[in-house]
């Protein structure tokens, strides 16, 4: 037995002294024109190697490399698309007589990668594809020819394959470089001092990983790191990331919210052979937004992203840093022409230092997925239970379905968005039943002028995503239908009421009544034109009063000019409980004009009464002229005569 030892004991050592040898012998340099040449051959691209190729012997044999590039090719920008300061590698040489390959530590130090797009859609990786795609093509030609012999030969070794075992002591990269511009979007990110680190590595079992990096992408800085445990298959079929935590912080003047944290608990696994990556979302918290969910994503050219996400409170308006409805801005205090030649000054002014948000992203992305969102808070306005179908193709982003519950009532809405031009072009439509008006108006805007339920529709489209633009370019339809509420401001009872004192020569009582005209029924169809709200149908109905009007609001100065005719059809009482019976049925204008904020009401009374005792001094002295012809003429005027005789006189006299 002794013997035996000896004798495996001298094999071994013989070979360890034969690979020494080769090692020793061989200069892995010379080594270097042929790996130039055969990347020149498959890449099309140069390939230089500066620093000295290296082995290591016992009790491992290892590989290491200096500086090394791959240039890139002519018309980019950058010298290199890859450059390594350093690389090494080894593996344990008696491990591999039990079929154990055990590979120490992969280090790889400065490392940069630039990837670039020209603006003709030239990219630095074509040339990689392209001899990629060559090799390809020839290595199935000759698999196709060799057939039977190969398969054979891989049933029978697959089995060998397997039963070796291979781990990884670890991977160390450190101040690398990720470099991606693109001419044709106008984008470039940039990763920089990114470090990974890998703990000892086995198939099929949890692999440490962590890394880091900081990053710049247009005006937005970002710094991140992150962990989670690495299973890979022995087969490299599938990858999965358990337990990953991430964290991100971003500054910028670009973002809602600077700086930006988001925090995200997840896990992840990866299909390499239908390039699909399945995403778990534990949590994501975004300063104040959190998230839960699932995501698919497809890799490809534009990458398929299908999506599911549930929030249980989202305040859009604190991520967005909005505050309260602020009342109206003080051009509204002045005449409507200056009100409209300041704000639209104002507006050139706002117009000039807002620019439109940079949708090209969007061009390529394919996206699909729902959000349910059990509280939303947007606009200052508060929703429940909310579910949004989205998409996203091509520049092409769709609001397909938007279902709410808000103020006892409920929406439906859809829209699109044209990103594929600029200024964006959008469109909206959307229905509202039962809304609660007084609540949504003090919450959106401030302003409690209307109260009541109402249906609201709405139909409108515009240009730009910038308030400025929005505000000038909006054009569409709403129709406005309110039920059992009341225009709040003005008494239009108590108006009347104190007018016809005051033309009477009477002392207006007060009755301290408030300033509100109640109605069962307020309509009105509403066409938005670039800042000016009109309409020429507005009906108000209660059973005091008829009201029919049309007028125009301006929303760029927030002001308003109407013209309301407002009749009597019930009783209304004056001082001392008499009845104002002479205004029964009488159309009794009222302008209402001024800001949004203080808008002036004053009703055209006297005219009215004027009118009415013109019409009542006609009619009596109508009756007098036929009683004085028939009296004249006796039976020489038949029955009807002497009427038009007397119409024909007072038509000649009141011309």
């Amino acid at each position: 037995m002794k013997k035996v030892f000896l004798i495996l004991g001298a094999m071994i050592l013989t070979v360890i002294v034969a690979v020494s040898a080769v090692l020793l012998l061989i200069d892995p340099n010379q080594f270097k024109p042929v790996i130039v040449d055969q990347t020149k051959q498959q890449t099309g691209l140069d390939l230089v190697i500066d620093g000295d190729l290296k082995w290591s012997i016992f009790p491992s044999i290892g590989l290491s490399l200096g500086k090394t590039e791959l240039k890139n090719p002519q018309g980019f920008s950058h010298e290199n698309l890859l450059k390594i300061d350093h690389i090494g590698v080894d593996v344990s040489l008696l491990p591999l007589l039990s079929k154990e390959l055990i590979i120490g530590d992969l280090v790889m130090d400065g490392a940069e990668i630039r990837l670039e797009t020209l603006k003709d859609g030239r990219s630095n990786l074509d040339s990689l594809k392209g001899k990629q795609t060559e090799t390809v093509t020839d290595t199935a030609a000759v698999a196709i020819q060799t057939e039977e012999v190969q398969t054979g030969d891989l049933v029978a070794e697959q089995p060998a394959i397997r039963k070796w075992k291979v781990s990884l002591a670890g991977v160390s990269i450190t101040d690398a470089l990720l470099d991606i511009s693109n001419a044709q979007t106008g984008s470039h990110t940039r990763l920089y001092d990114v470090g990974l680190s890998v703990s000892e590595f086995q198939f099929n079992q949890p692999t440490l990983v962590t890394f880091t990096a900081q990053g710049n992408t247009a005006d937005t800085s970002i710094s991140l790191q992150g962990s989670g445990d690495l299973v890979v298959d022995n087969m490299l079929t599938h990858a999965a990331v358990n337990n990953l935590v991430l964290t991100s912080i971003a500054t910028g003047d670009a973002l809602p919210q600077s700086p930006m944290v988001l925090d995200i608990a997840s896990s992840l696994t990866f299909d390499t052979s239908a390039q699909r990556l399945t995403v778990i979302l534990d949590k994501l918290s975004l300063n104040q937004l959190t998230l839960d969910g699932k995501t698919d994503v497809i890799i490809q050219d534009i990458p398929e992203i299908r999506f599911s996400l549930h929030s249980s409170d989202i305040d859009a308006d604190a991520f967005l840093g909005a505050g309260q409805p602020s009342a109206a801005p003080a051009i509204a205090s002045a005449s409507p022409v200056t009100a409209r030649t300041n704000a639209s000054s104002l507006t050139t002014v706002s117009t000039q230092q807002e620019q439109e948000p940079d949708l090209s992203v969007l061009q390529v992305l394919d996206i699909q997925g729902d959000i349910q969102l059990d509280k939303l808070k947007a606009g200052n306005a508060r929703m429940q239970d909310v579910a949004l179908q989205i998409s996203i193709n091509r520049g092409i982003a769709e609001l397909s379905s938007l279902t709410a519950e808000l103020y006892a009532g409920s929406i439906q809405a859809k829209a699109r968005l044209d990103a594929r031009q600029v200024p964006v072009h959008y469109t909206l439509t959307q229905q509202a039943q039962g809304i609660q008006i007084l609540p949504l108006l003090t919450d959106v805007s401030g302003n409690k002028l209307l109260e009541g339920t109402g249906n609201i529709e709405a139909q409108i489209k515009g240009t730009g995503l910038t308030p400025a633009a929005i505000k000038q370019n909006l054009t569409g339809t709403v129709e406005v239908n309110l039920a059992d509420g009341a225009v709040n401001g003005v008494n239009i009872a108590r108006l009347i009421r104190t007018s016809y004192a005051q033309l009477k020569g009477q002392k207006a009582e007060e009755t301290g009544e408030q300033q509100k005209t109640d109605f069962t029924a307020l309509t009105a169809t509403i066409q938005l034109n670039k800042g000016i709200a009109r309409t020429s149908d507005l009906s108000m109905q209660s059973p005091l009063l008829r009201i029919n009007g049309a007028g125009e609001a301006d929303y760029i100065a927030q002001t308003t000019d109407f013209l309301v005719k407002t009749s009597l059809v019930g009783t209304l009482e004056g001082q001392g409980g008499k009845e104002l019976d002479e205004l029964k049925n009488v159309t009794i204008p009222l302008r209402i004009k001024g800001a949004w904020a203080s808008p002036k009401f004053s009703i055209q009374l006297a005219e009215v009464l004027k009118d009415q005792e013109v019409q009542r001094l006609k009619q009596k002295a109508e009756k007098e002229a036929e009683k004085g012809l028939k009296k004249l003429f006796g039976d020489k005027v038949k029955e009807g005569q002497a009427k038009e005789l007397t119409d024909k006189l007072f038509n000649q006299l009141f011309k």
